[in-house]
This record gives C-alpha cells, sequence and structure tokens, in this order.
C-alpha cells in the first residue's frame, strides 16, 4: 500500500508538471514582465463582497482598491481612493445627536473603466450592497453596522459624509479598506438607489421587495465573479482570462489613472504588464513546479523543502527567500454546541492532548510560535498573562472524568449518558485534503487522545467544499487558519453570538452573554488604555471557556525569482506588493 501511495504521489508531480507545459507552452516558465504566482487552490470568485476565500482576496487586492490602506512599510492608514484621511466631527444637533461624522473626498483623478468618475454615489451604494440582508456580503456587515445615514454633496458628488449615531472605533479603518464597487456596473437598473442605509440596516428579508430580492440574486451572477468585462474595479488590472485549474490572468489597464500618482505609496505601483495566478491544490506537486522554475513567488513553501532550497547553490541562485512573520492564526475549533463538546472542561481536556510544542518542531520546522488566543501575540492588547496549555494526557484524564467521562462498557472509549443514551467520546477531526500540516495535526491528536480514551475519526474534505462544511457547522474539531491585517481586531466577526450565522464568522458556535457585553464595550471604547483591558479581560473569558485550541501563529516561507528587485515590505498583509517587481534586465 504504501508504494502505491508513493507511485500515486509521484504521479500527481509528473502529471501536474506535464499539464502546465503543454497546456500553456508560451507562458509555462517566467518570461517577459509578468508575473506568475502558485495559488494553494482555485478562487471562489472575483466578488470582494461575497467572498471569503484567501486565494480570490490575494487577486482583488489589484482589482478592487480603497479609500484607504495601510502603508506597506510603516502600516499607517494613507490615502488611496481618497485625497486623504477623513475629517472627523462630533455631530452636535439632530436625531444623531452625541454621533460621529466621518467626511471622505475622493481623488479627482480616480475613474472607473468606462471613464466615468469615482464617487460618493459609488460608496453609498457599495455599502447598501453589503448591508441587503441577501447580498451574500456578510464577512464586511458587522464592520459597518455602525452606520445610519451617507450623505453626498450635491456640489462635489466626490466628497461624501458618513453619519453614525454612535462611536465606533473602527470607523475610519473599516469604511477606508472597503472595496468600492461602480454602481453602473453592479446595479443598472438604480435598485439600491431608491433605498437608504437605515432601511436596508434593518430590513427584515421576508418583506423585501421583488426588486431587491432581484438585486442580490443578480449580485450572485458568475458574470460578476468569473468574467471579463463583468468584474470591474478602479485598480490597475482588470480579469483578462479565467481558465478554470489552469490559471487566472489580470492585464494593466492601458492609461490607468494612478499611473502619475504612483510616487505617492506603493498601491499606485503597476508595473508588471500581467499577473499570472495559477492554482496548484497539491503541496508535492507545487513544490516540483517551484523547483523547475515554474513560480515567480510562491509563498509557504513547505517547511522542509523551504529550509533545503537555501542550502542548494542552484536555488538560491534561482531564488530570493524570505521568513517574516505573518498576520496569521491556526486554530483547531470546537463546535461548543455539539452535545459531545457543550462542556468547557471537555473541550480543555481535548485541548490538553494536543502536542503544539512538537507540532511546531517536527511539523512546522520551526516557522512558527505558539499563542494563548485568541488574538495575535504582536498586538499591544494580547493578554501576556495568559499561559499555552500544556500537553498533558493525565490532566486530560482527569478533566474528561470531571466533566462525567466514564469507561462503562469496558471498550476504549470513555463514554456518559447524553439525553438518556449511553454515548461515546467520538470526535470527528475536519480538515481541508490539501492540507498536509492539518491532516498530521489530527494524526498525533488522534493517537494522544487514544490514551485518555477518545476517539478522532480524521475527515478530509476538499478544499472547495470546506467553506461550505463550516457554514453549516458540520463537524465536531475543524482546522483553520485567518489571516489578519494592522487593523485593530473586532471581536464581534469572530467571537459574538450574532455572528454565529451560517455566514458569520463564529465557527465555534460560542455564545456567551458575558462576552458579547465586553465585545460591545471594545467597539464603543474611544480610550485606549481602557480599550486595551477590556480585549484583555476578554482574551481572558475566552482562554477559560476554550472554544478553541489555539496553536501557533506562523512565519511566512516566501520563495521570490531573482529576475526581479523587490522590496520586502514591513505590512504582514503586504510583505510583497506585485505592482512593485521591476525586472532587473
Amino acid at each position: 500500500m504504501r508504494k502505491i501511495a508513493l507511485f500515486s504521489a509521484l504521479l500527481v508531480c509528473i502529471a501536474s508538471i506535464f499539464f502546465y507545459c503543454k497546456s500553456d507552452s508560451s507562458s509555462s516558465m517566467p518570461s517577459g514582465n509578468k508575473v506568475i504566482v502558485r495559488l494553494s487552490g482555485e478562487p471562489d470568485k472575483l466578488n470582494p463582497l461575497t467572498t471569503e476565500d484567501a486565494n480570490a482576496l490575494q487577486l482583488m487586492n489589484y482589482i478592487f482598491p480603497t479609500l484607504l490602506d495601510y502603508d506597506v512599510q510603516t502600516l499607517e492608514l494613507v490615502p488611496v481612493l481618497a485625497k486623504s484621511r477623513p475629517t472627523v466631527a462630533t455631530i452636535d444637533t439632530g436625531k444623531l445627536k452625541g454621533g460621529m461624522a466621518y467626511t471622505y473626498e475622493i481623488r479627482d483623478e480616480a475613474v472607473w473603466d468606462n471613464g466615468s468618475p469615482v464617487t460618493g454615489h459609488d460608496f453609498a451604494f457599495t455599502v447598501k450592497a453589503i448591508l441587503h440582508p441577501k447580498s451574500g456580503a456578510n464577512n464586511w456587515r458587522s464592520g459597518l453596522d455602525f452606520i445610519n445615514d451617507i450623505v453626498v454633496d450635491v456640489a462635489n458628488p466626490k466628497k461624501f459624509t458618513i453619519l453614525s449615531s454612535k462611536k465606533y472605533f473602527l470607523a475610519e479603518s473599516k469604511t477606508g479598506t472597503m472595496p468600492l464597487l461602480p454602481a453602473y456596473n453592479y446595479d443598472t437598473e438604480g435598485v439600491l438607489k431608491t433605498v437608504s442605509v437605515a432601511d436596508l440596516a434593518k430590513a427584515d428579508t421576508a418583506k423585501l421587495t421583488p426588486a431587491l430580492i432581484q438585486f442580490a440574486n443578480n449580485l450572485q451572477n458568475p458574470k460578476f465573479s468569473r468574467e471579463k468585462g463583468g468584474v470591474v474595479g478602479a485598480g490597475a488590472y482588470a480579469l483578462e482570462e479565467w481558465k478554470t485549474g489552469e490559471r487566472v490572468v489580470l492585464k494593466k489597464k492601458a492609461n490607468w489613472w494612478g499611473d502619475k500618482l504612483a510616487s505617492q505609496n506603493a498601491y499606485f505601483m503597476a508595473l508588471p504588464d500581467e499577473l499570472h495566478f495559477r492554482p496548484v491544490k497539491d503541496e508535492a506537486a507545487a513544490t516540483t513546479l517551484l523547483k523547475s522554475g515554474q513560480f515567480d513567488v510562491m509563498n509557504r513553501v513547505n517547511a522542509k523543502d523551504f529550509l533545503e532550497m537555501q542550502k542548494n547553490d542552484t536555488f538560491k541562485t534561482m531564488y530570493q527567500f524570505a521568513a517574516p512573520p505573518s498576520y496569521s492564526l491556526a486554530h483547531m475549533g470546537f463546535n461548543c454546541k455539539s452535545p459531545l463538546l457543550s462542556d468547557k472542561k471537555t473541550r480543555r481536556a481535548i485541548a490538553h492532548l494536543v502536542d503544539i510544542p512538537t507540532i511546531i518542531a517536527k511539523m512546522m520546522r520551526g516557522f512558527a510560535e505558539p499563542y494563548a488566543g485568541p488574538f495575535l501575540p504582536y498586538r499591544t492588547y494580547y493578554n501576556k498573562d495568559l499561559k499555552n496549555i500544556e500537553f498533558d494526557v493525565e490532566k486530560a484524564k482527569t478533566l474528561l472524568a470531571e466533566a462525567g467521562w466514564k469507561n462503562t462498557n469496558s471498550d476504549s472509549t470513555v463514554d456518559k449518558s447524553i439525553g438518556g443514551k449511553t454515548t461515546e467520546l467520538v470526535l470527528r477531526f475536519t480538515f481541508g485534503s490539501n492540507n498536509g500540516v492539518a491532516k498530521n495535526i489530527g494524526l498525533m491528536l488522534q493517537e494522544s487522545a487514544a490514551k485518555a480514551g477518545v476517539k478522532i475519526e480524521l475527515v478530509a474534505v476538499d478544499p472547495s467544499a470546506y467553506l461550505g462544511m463550516l457554514k453549516k457547522r458540520d463537524f465536531d474539531l475543524f482546522i483553520n487558519n485567518l489571516g489578519f491585517s494592522a487593523e485593530l481586531d473586532d471581536p464581534k466577526e469572530l467571537w459574538a453570538s450574532s455572528s454565529n450565522t451560517p455566514d458569520g464568522g463564529n465557527r465555534f458556535q460560542f455564545e456567551n452573554k458575558a462576552a458579547d457585553a465586553l465585545i460591545e464595550q471594545i467597539r464603543t471604547e474611544s480610550d485606549e488604555a481602557k480599550r486595551a483591558d477590556l480585549f484583555k479581560k476578554f482574551q481572558a473569558l475566552v482562554y477559560d471557556e476554550q472554544p478553541a485550541v489555539f496553536l501557533f501563529t506562523t512565519k511566512e516561507r516566501i520563495a521570490i525569482k531573482q529576475r526581479f528587485d523587490v522590496p520586502m515590505n514591513s505590512n504582514p498583509r503586504r510583505l510583497y506588493w506585485l505592482g512593485q517587481f521591476k525586472l532587473k534586465n
């Protein structure tokens, strides 16, 4: 069986190389002023409002610019579509008295692909599309729920003011880093013009008009997600080609309006003529392609191969390597609503069965660091008093017994009565089938858990179906890796009870009234020191409840072709900006 498995893996690698060379002989080897980037999987769609796919987000950075973005070096918010950061004022009169007003003005140069100007009406349209309860833009909605209205200047449509009845500490960041869509392309009938922001924010899905329902259906149309001419943004690049399983090509726009602003910041730099993104799910196949020189850029190179390539003179001549800290957190989540895992002592017992130091040393080859969660350890408000959960099988056994788990039927698994029925502690460990590290973590947990009388069943899910599985909450345990930005954390998105919906970010089904109260306090506290204290209290509560096992924060493992001059940036989410790739010759 082992020989067959090895032979099959070899065939995958060979087939991948043959397939890429044959299907695209003109571009299989990087050449000319284009950059070829490996993706770990097929992007789901190129709609920035509705996707949660990391591969898709990589592409959309170059299609859909934002009003502001975090500078690639200083991590400070800098203007992109906007002329400057917004002016902020307290509202002194009217129904929103005591609230806040944020005024932006969009650059005069900024235009859409049809030549029409980017205006405040496009911003208002995008916010309405996000707040529409049937649009599928759940990833953005919780961050914009503080908005009561948007007023566009009649004399200057590029100027607009966002009005809110309350203070929200991330208001500038959430509005500034939201992608803008052109209303002329995504709402040809002008449906959202007839509805206010406030009405959409509180809309009852059962009472939506036929026109609003049709708008939401149209937004899901593949035209706006996959087709050339349908995916429209104000960025330097446009979708040129999408050949499923082979490549997604973005082409530089002729006479792009931002070219004249290239000296202002990196987001206006667009040096390559084309950006080619190639999905290769299989890690071994991707590594083989990298070693044969068929990628200009590959991130998260297998740790073992990454170390070995840096010792090889041929690969050192071919690639430059970097391993900076990332802004990503790996965790093993619990389904807290599962009858098997509803008791926090059971969850803590499972946490004691995960050997994180060994995972970091052997699987990650040292390219990771432990954290106690649920925030990045680099944050100033990270609670350093929390200690990493130790690997301790005996402690796990004690906690399981305290939670009522005993071996009453002399088999190898502990059990207890749930709903009047004897139930064995058998947990489904679910992971993406292309995630070798996750599989190995599952195998290690399976071995240690058996010593405590817990049976772990590994469930490999195709990457294309993994997100759907998470939305259905069809798991007991799941592995996930979350990416963060320089933006401060809003715990509502991942941890609030209100986010425990099919499309919400609370995959853990963690519902806790005390946590919800702390989240609301964090969101409205303007004093930095007081907010930091609230953050630490929230972390201590989550730590105690154990809705997840916080595994590690990774170091990136990046290989970039030596044929480019590439500045490595300080911004962990913009370690390299493809627009800055300059050919050496």
